[in-house]
This record gives C-alpha cells, structure tokens and sequence, in this order.
C-alpha cells in the first residue's frame, strides 16, 4: 500500500509546487477584481484543475499495475479493486484544490474551522467498521467517504457563501458533468490499454503512450465547441508557455 500511496504523494506533491505558485495571484485578484471576474477566473481554474487531476487518475488506472510489476515485482501487488479504489482517492483528494486554493487565497481559514475535527471523526468511525471486514479497502473508502459527503461539500458551501455570496448548485452541477466525463475517458482508455501485451518495461510505455494521447484527445474532442472549453484550453497554453520562458537561461549583455 506504501509503494502504490508514494506513487500518488510524488504526483500530488508537483502538483502542489504549481498550486502554490498561483496562489499570490489569486489572492491579489480576489482583492482587486470584481467578484464577476473572480467567478468567471474561478470556473476556468476549475475546469484546468480538473483536466489536470482526471488525466493523472487516468494515468494511474492504466499504470499502477504495469509500474508496480517492473518496480517490485507481483508479490507485492495490490489487487485491482484496491487500485480503481485508490484513483477514486486521488481523484476526490484533488478535485477540491481549486476550492481549497481560493480559500487560502481569501484568508477564509476560521469560518470551517470545525471541518477537519468532523471528517477526522467520521473518517475514524467508519475506519474501525469497515477494516474488519473488507480489510485495507475499508481505510480507502472510509476516507474517501469523509471527504466526499464531509469536507467537499462542507467547505465549498463555506466559499461561496463568503466570497461570491450565492449558492454553490452550479458548481456542483458542473463538477458531476466533469466527474461523468472523466468516468467515459477513464472505462475507454482502461480497456484500450488491456489491449495491449508484452513484457513489463514495454506494457508500461505503450500503455503511457495511450495515456497521453487518448483521453486528452477524446476531450478536445467532446469540448471543441464549447467556449467554456476553448477558454480553459488557452489558459492552458498561456500557463505552458509562461513555464517555457521561465526555463529558459538568461543571456546577459556585456
């Protein structure tokens, strides 16, 4: 269970570096820009963030497996149930970062300050309950249960109601939309890549190589019409490109 949970921290913890860079920005226009413009930036963080975590979920559906077998060996493999159930995991873990992020960029930090004690408290009792009987499957869904019916709707409800004052419904609708897509692109990417056959090193590249092209392909695809989707795509390109540049080495005159 370590070596599958490092996997996702390593993944989770590059994420985080890129959250933080953000972070400033966002505060900064929660504080000058019109809340109009602070909903409008924040429905495309959304939509970016999501790609971003639904693809990385994706990914590790398709690549635990093949990854753990070359790294450690089929002994000390999980079963898959235990894997769809730790992607479901990292999925619900990120998906709220875009509410978690302009939270911290608004300071809002006591208005849910009893959320963490009650997920704790759930997350423990079902915990208790549930590792008796399905084993480490029970700690995986019992923390993904106290995060989905506990902290995510608990501290959206908080963010906006502080900060754009209104109802999160739209929010909600837009995420179970999001969370039925990455459903379709996760079952048509999975199969795909079952299709594929071979030696452990060679598995783990062309099924990588699926990863990259099929469900970020099928996105576009679905969403080429869509100016909702346009938007996030050139935020995107904006961001890579600002990456780019900042890669690259100075030359000084003289």
């Amino acid at each position: 269970y370590n070596n599958y949970f490092y996997l996702m921290s390593a993944v989770s913890g590059v994420l985080d570096v890129v959250y933080t860079a953000v972070l400033a920005g966002i505060g900064n226009s929660l504080v000058t820009e019109s809340i109009t413009k602070n909903e409008k930036d924040f429905k495309v963080f959304v939509g970016i963030n999501s790609w971003i975590i639904g693809w990385c979920s994706i990914c590790f559906l398709c690549l635990f497996q093949p990854m753990m077998l070359l790294w450690m060996g089929r002994g000390l493999m999980l079963g898959f149930d235990t894997v769809l159930l730790l992607c479901v995991y990292f999925y619900v873990w990120k998906i709220r970062q875009a509410v978690l992020l302009y939270k911290d960029a608004a300071g809002m930090w006591h208005e849910d300050y009893l959320r963490p004690y009650v997920e704790m408290g759930v997350n423990l009792a079902v915990n208790i309950i549930l590792v008796q009987t399905i084993g480490i499957n029970g700690i995986v869904i019992s923390t993904i249960i106290s995060m989905a019916l506990i902290s995510l709707p608990w501290e959206t409800h908080v963010f906006f109601k502080k900060c754009f004052h209104k109802s999160p419904k739209s929010y909600y609708y837009s995420i179970l939309k999001i969370i039925i897509i990455t459903m379709i692109l996760a079952t048509t990417t999975y199969f795909l890549c079952q299709i594929i056959q071979g030696g452990p090193v060679f598995l783990l590249l062309a099924r990588f190589g699926i990863c990259v092209v099929v469900p970020n392909l099928l996105l576009i695809l679905l969403g080429r019409n869509n100016q909702y989707f346009r938007e996030v795509i050139s935020h995107m390109m904006m961001f890579m490109k600002s990456i780019k540049k900042s890669d690259s080495p100075v030359i000084k005159k003289g």
